[in-house]
């Protein structure tokens, strides 16, 4: 590994005598890492991925050997996704568990591809609201894709800058999570293609620009909020010195992190700001530093007027949700750009501050709807699968389900006209559009193996 020789004068500064231990570290491979959904399954799964030990600081992250992971049926049915092991390590560090999740509000900053997104969304278990945001627009339809995938009824995804972002929703939020942009030491290892893009020069710049995303998350947090700041970086001008700076600037102090996240991190000169190296434990580089928020008032905003939806349209959404699905729930609607989306009463009131903003989706996409016809989305069939009331199951070495992975049509003679959910060992997989006892099949082009 070709490593510029500023880079590792500035690791020898750093590490002092571990310094030798980081070098070597650079030579093993790289670990895989998977976080499994225990809203949807179990344990049992996990026979299928080739465990080899638990990541210890959380409660549901595995180092894996299994090699695409990807193509699995049931990381496409989303119950495990696949996660580098120390980036489960800001949201593990935040101590958001032991908060009142009820109407807690959370905004996931620079969010793609999701990882951070899934895990509070599995902690907040479908209450509170996560506003997941993407400044660049391919990365937010990755993160699109994964958060539909997954199921999660409680977000909605942006792809806005902190600017725009913190000007609509001011002291809006409990949680901050900012997954900084940054030079990406901590990732040479995995992508040496990092390496090429690495100068000292921009080290500078990236902590001015940290800086900015801060100084916007400052406005969108409420007094005594929490900001939970991650690079993938070893830097101390991108790490330490943004931290200290910010917390002198706005008010803030700093908080301790978990036992677990503790012993498997190390500091420089502030217990508080955490520091993991492949040397310490399997995974990848990663900083993480929470900080609370001191002093501060409420920014009152005025709220847009809601979207109110024709009986037309109304009635198309209803027919087909109550036709084809057990709702235990009232049904309420928001349209985001040409999609009709299920959302509830938490998620209402944050959309009615965020008319100005680009919104991708919110909560349950049901599709659009063209010339009094609606064409319906895969993310009502991954969030809503259970609730179906036709269902046809396939375990993982029927050929059925290698078919309509592939995007085959299917036959099935005991469902009838309407929707259906797809199945694999009983968790939703997608939908089909049932026709005379043929299955058309709906599972995404994207997604298709």
């Amino acid at each position: 590994m070709n490593l510029p020789d500023e880079y590792m004068q500035n690791m020898q500064i750093l590490l002092k005598d571990d310094y030798e231990k980081y070098i070597n570290s650079l030579q093993q491979e790289p670990v895989s890492g998977i976080r499994l959904d225990k809203i949807k399954t179990d344990e049992t799964i996990l026979s299928e991925f080739e465990i080899v030990k638990k990541v210890p600081y959380t409660n549901n992250g595995y180092i894996s050997k299994t090699e695409k992971i990807g193509k699995h049926p049931y990381h496409i049915a989303g119950l495990v996704y696949s996660q580098e092991p120390s980036s489960m390590m800001p949201v593990c560090a935040s101590k958001l568990q032991e908060e009142n999740l009820q109407d807690i509000k959370v905004l996931d900053l620079c969010a793609a591809p999701g990882g951070k997104t899934g895990q509070i969304a599995e902690i907040l278990k479908g209450q509170g609201v996560i506003v997941s945001n993407e400044i660049e627009t391919k990365r937010a339809k990755i993160l699109q894709s994964n958060v539909e995938r997954m199921g999660y009824t409680n977000v909605i995804i942006t792809n806005n800058t902190p600017e725009k972002l913190a000007q609509e929703l001011p002291t809006m939020f409990d949680y901050i999570f900012v997954d900084a942009p940054c030079g990406g030491e901590g990732m040479f290892r995995k992508d040496p293609s990092t390496i090429l893009e690495w100068k000292q020069e921009r080290l500078e710049s990236n902590s001015r620009r940290q800086k900015e995303i801060l100084a916007e998350a400052n406005k969108m947090l409420k007094p005594n909020g929490k900001i939970v700041y991650s690079t993938c970086t070893f830097s101390k001008v991108e790490d330490e010195d943004v931290c200290n700076w910010f917390a002198k600037t706005y008010d803030y102090s700093f908080e301790s992190v978990p036992n677990e996240v503790e012993n498997n991190t190390t500091f420089l000169d502030n217990k508080s700001c955490r520091r993991f190296y492949p040397f310490l434990s399997d995974g990848e580089g990663q900083f993480v530093c929470v900080m609370k928020k001191n002093d501060g008032e409420f920014v009152q905003k005025r709220p847009y007027k809601t979207y109110k939806m024709g009986k037309s349209e109304l009635g198309i959404l209803d027919a087909f949700l109550k036709t084809n699905f057990n709702l235990d729930f009232d049904l309420k609607y928001a349209k985001i750009g040409g999609n009709y989306c299920i959302i509830n009463e938490n998620l209402q009131k944050m959309l009615d501050n965020m008319q100005k903003l680009a919104i991708i989706n919110a909560g349950v996409t049901v599709g659009s709807i063209e010339k009094n016809r609606l064409v319906v989305h895969h993310n009502v069939f991954t969030a809503l699968g259970k609730l179906s009331k036709q269902k046809i199951n396939f375990t993982l070495d029927d050929l059925s389900l290698q078919k309509y992975l592939h995007g085959e049509e299917l036959q099935n003679e005991s469902l009838k006209n309407g929707y259906g959910v797809v199945c694999v060992n009983g968790c939703p997989i997608g939908g089909v559009k049932v026709i005379d006892s043929r299955l058309k099949n709906m599972f995404p082009k994207g997604l298709r193996l």
